[in-house]
């Protein structure tokens, strides 16, 4: 009798590991689908930027992106029907799809972020050669890359742009100083020469 029991016992068990698979290859099934589609967008960003030109909006796309891909997974995935291992599954797959695609995005917000100071870059220098003060061209460079770059932000705390702002700030502290030091050389031979 505790023989029969036993196997019933295994039977049922393996019924519900059987069951547990199931949900998870539907789950998994439907990962794939809206992974793929996601990475389709991503892609076209990527082109993009991989051409040295921003994103207007980045921030913004990125988010949809992510939000568009999780509302579409919970759309499509088997609901989990109060089962608690299923509950697990697809609590997990919502976490690495936002996962998957928030690292994704996040190398290109990283690539952004460089094109962005390069621009800033541009502008600070083209502006030192023009008459304006160095303070205006480094105030001009400097609000051009934070507005850009606060623009190309994710709302997630893990997206930050300090250190390539302040990254920008010592660059352009340096070219000013170089350029200060060029023109103190240059007025200071122009003296020689008069005298």
């Amino acid at each position: 009798m505790s023989l029969l029991l036993l196997m019933l016992v295994c039977v049922a068990m393996m019924g519900r590991v059987l069951a547990d698979a199931k949900y998870s290859v539907r789950c998994d099934s439907a990962f794939c689908r809206v992974l793929d589609d996601a990475n389709k967008e991503i892609s076209s960003l990527k082109l993009t930027i991989d051409d040295g030109s921003c994103v207007s909006e980045f921030g913004s796309k990125a988010d949809e992106i992510c939000m568009s891909a999780v509302e579409r997974f919970s759309s499509e995935a088997p609901l989990p029907d109060d089962d608690k291992g299923n509950e697990a599954v697809y609590d997990k797959k919502v976490e690495d799809l936002e996962k998957t695609l928030d690292n994704f995005l996040h190398v290109l917000y990283l690539k952004q972020l460089q094109l962005l100071r390069d621009k800033a870059m541009k502008t600070f220098k083209s502006a030192m050669t023009t008459e304006g003060s160095e303070y205006e061209a480094m105030m001009a460079a400097d609000d051009f890359f934070r507005r850009e770059a606060e623009a190309s932000t994710r709302q997630n705390p893990e997206w930050d742009y300090a250190t390539e702002s302040s990254s920008l700030k010592g660059a352009l502290s340096e070219i000013a100083s170089r350029a200060r030091k060029v023109q103190e050389t240059k007025l200071s031979a122009a003296k020689q020469t008069q005298q």
